[in-house]
């Protein structure tokens, strides 16, 4: 109840924009159990779509990327496609952190934000899109829309290729062909590693001024095996972006609406404006610090400041108290009795 009622409170103090063209948009809507408990649902307007929330309350709201004639029409090929929108979903990865799985951390979330910028780097430069959005996701992530109107029409194949030209570029023939833009970045970043001696060879760190003037002159055959050399210090090292590809090959999914509140964190699904200064455990934090008396476990971790282990009853701010009821490790202590 302290969740849901948190989250009452929110809808009805603000107004959710929702996504562009609304209402050719499907709807899903999530509780404690599934993220997504039933769907095939629209909206006219946005003051319908805000009425909806501020009547159910639903823990997790999502839409399609895909454009629909009849966007709440079912089985799906009912709905009549009409193009989507390009995504790309970044979550952090905490295989290499020390915090429960659940939780996240500056470490996951910086290795996070550095995909995101990289992957910024490729549409822009690479793609040549210009209408791009930064949106966090409201728990672990971003999600990153190309509304450029010009992709909406792509095939599964074609955002394919997109994945795999970011992803999976032929080494070799990159080399061989000596221009472009995915040329340049192997070479800045092959040369940034001779100088900065990461490259674990003895006769690149032998004659290191040698080897870096031949390939800023576009010479990479300078010692025999230097390709190889080349090849796997780029695919060991190189900063691929981490994102999800079934999710941008994907022309029908639902991602998480902009303005709305995530269940699983209790924080803000958000546009970003400067992913550099955002901060993920501060910006999309939307309650109160009013003390709630709590029962369970507080982690060690930081959501606007940093708290310390505890377990048992405590009093935390109502942000944290909200955060810690999603992820299953407090119970307000009303809800006790």
């Amino acid at each position: 109840m302290f969740l849901r009622n948190k989250f009452r409170e929110y809808y009805l103090n603000h107004y959710v924009e929702g996504p562009p063209e609304l209402h050719r948009r499907e709807f899903g809507f999530g509780d404690e159990k599934n993220k997504i408990s039933f769907r095939h649902m629209a909206f006219k307007s946005i003051d319908e779509f805000n009425n909806y929330l501020r009547r159910n309350v639903p823990l997790y709201v999502s839409a399609s990327v895909a454009y629909y004639q009849f966007p709440d029409a079912r089985p799906m090929e009912k709905k009549i496609w009409e193009g989507a929108d390009l995504v790309f979903d970044i979550d952090a990865d905490t295989s290499d952190c020390t915090h429960p799985e659940n939780l996240v951390c500056d470490r996951c979330l910086g290795e996070t934000k550095r995909s995101v910028l990289v992957l910024l780097d490729f549409l822009r430069e690479d793609f040549g899109f210009r209408d791009i959005r930064v949106v966090f996701s409201g728990n672990r992530g971003y999600h990153v829309y190309v509304y450029d109107k010009w992709v909406r029409e792509l095939d599964s194949h074609s955002r394919r290729e997109i994945v795999d030209y970011i992803l999976s570029p032929e080494f070799e023939e990159i080399l061989k062909l000596g221009r472009g833009k995915w040329y340049e970045r192997i070479k800045r970043f092959i040369l940034e590693g001779i100088s900065q001696d990461r490259i674990r060879n003895e006769y690149v760190r032998n004659n290191k001024e040698k080897v870096y003037n031949n390939i800023v002159q576009d010479n990479w055959d300078v010692f025999k095996g230097a390709i190889r050399t080349w090849k796997a210090y780029f695919h060991n090292h190189f900063p691929f972006p981490l994102f999800d590809s079934n999710v941008t090959i994907d022309k029908t999914k639902l991602l998480r609406v902009p303005g709305t509140l995530h269940g699983g964190s209790g924080l803000l699904c958000m546009p970003v404006k400067d992913i550099d200064s955002f901060d993920p455990l501060s910006d999309p934090v939307v309650f109160g610090d009013e003390p709630v008396p709590v029962y369970g476990t507080l982690p060690k971790l930081r959501l606007v400041e940093e708290f310390e282990p505890r377990k048992g009853f405590f009093k935390i701010p109502e942000y944290l108290a909200v955060y810690l009821t999603a992820k299953g490790y407090v119970k307000p202590e009303r809800e006790m009795i």
